[in-house]
């Protein structure tokens, strides 16, 4: 039986710093922002620049944004899983402190790039109701692999004839792992539609929109959400929410590899019987998933504001558009909940009012 096995990750801390220069005029607006995000085995510096410009009275707004990712990866292989991991260095990104394998720290590296464009509308049809769209590509090379997955190969010796279950006519097999192998180049096209109505009668605002993904992977994905702002007395906020979504999985997924022992190679794996690419990453294989929550808000004073917030999430293969069971074993639900404390230190710098706190309430456009 296919499972799939959850470990507990290790503790990390990571270090950002960000800038971010506007400079605003009567009827566009320049942005450029940049910065950096360092963790123990992965380092990336990133680069945007966004123009925004209005027309028609302002009821129509163009944006335009263009950024860049350069990334490094330097993971370091469990030492527990490492002998059952089969790694090699013609097919691997990997490293170790010494020329012996055994004994010795396994780094996995790889450098990676990724340019995006993205173009954006937003059309305010009247006083209660605005359109968004937008379209986006994204083009990445380098090392795409997630360096801590990897696929299980399940090695038959068909000449083995006194493994357990052989005299039942099953073949019997050794069972390794290899780290994933994914393309070194990815195309990824996106685009949006979203619709916001503000309803007199409620004094509310719903939203509805969808979400369009394709990439040069094989992966196709669709994404529906709708949700309802409500205000209530006292300077509360009631927003209840639904999404689902839906993708087919990548041309290279797979639960794992199944091949027949050659004595002439190394490991027994002759990798030439082997696709090009594998990953047994559940996030590329082809499911569905629904989830709804509702979140509170509370505006105070002095630019303090609470938020609370409970979600249910569930992750079936059959919830995908068409169906199908081939990986149910990803199947998984859960709930989170959710708090946290706000405050803006400028309105407390300012002293705060209730005239702000208001304003803040009827903002749920």
């Amino acid at each position: 039986q296919v499972v799939d096995t959850m470990s507990l990750a290790s503790p990390e801390t990571r270090q950002q710093g960000d800038f971010n220069l506007g400079y605003t005029m009567d009827n566009s607006a320049l942005e450029i922002g940049g910065g950096s995000s360092i963790e123990r085995d992965y380092n990336s510096y990133f680069g945007n620049i966004n123009s925004i410009w209005d027309f028609n009275q302002k009821l129509t707004t163009v944006n335009v944004g263009q950024s860049y990712t350069n990334s490094y990866t330097h993971a370091t292989v469990n030492h527990d899983a490492s002998p059952y991991i089969i790694k090699d260095p013609t097919y691997d990104p990997v490293t170790t402190s010494s020329n012996d394998w055994i004994g010795n720290p396994t780094y996995i590296t790889g450098t990676r790039e990724d340019w995006a464009t993205t173009l954006g509308l937003t059309q305010v049809i009247n006083k209660n109701a605005l359109l968004q769209t937008g379209f986006g590509y994204t083009r990445g090379t380098g090392y795409m692999a997630n360096p801590y997955k990897t696929v299980s190969i399940a090695t038959i010796d068909p000449n083995d004839t006194i493994c357990d279950g052989a005299d039942q006519g099953y073949l019997c097999a050794n069972v390794n792992a290899l780290l994933e192998q994914r393309p070194t180049e990815r195309n990824q096209f996106n685009g949006n539609l979203r619709y916001v109505q503000h309803l007199d009668f409620a004094d509310a605002a719903t939203h509805v929109g969808y979400r369009f993904f394709s990439d040069d992977w094989g992966i196709t994905s669709h994404t529906l959400d709708a949700d309802w702002a409500q205000p209530l007395p006292n300077g509360w906020m009631i927003t209840p929410s639904v999404r689902y979504y839906s993708q087919n999985a990548a041309n290279f997924y797979t639960p794992y590899l199944v091949t027949f022992k050659d004595s002439n190679s190394k490991y027994g794996i002759n990798r030439n019987n082997l696709p090009s690419y594998y990953s047994s990453d559940y996030r590329l294989a082809g499911y569905g998933a629904l989830s709804g929550g509702i979140a509170a808000s509370k505006f105070f004073a002095k630019g303090i504001a609470l938020d609370v917030g409970f979600e249910y999430y569930t992750h079936q293969s059959a919830l995908k558009l068409g169906g199908g069971q081939s990986n149910s074993f990803n199947n998984m639900d859960y709930w989170t909940v959710n708090a946290a404390m706000k405050v803006d230190l400028g309105a407390l710098t300012m002293g705060g009012s209730k005239d702000h706190a208001e304003h803040m309430h009827h903002d749920h456009g």
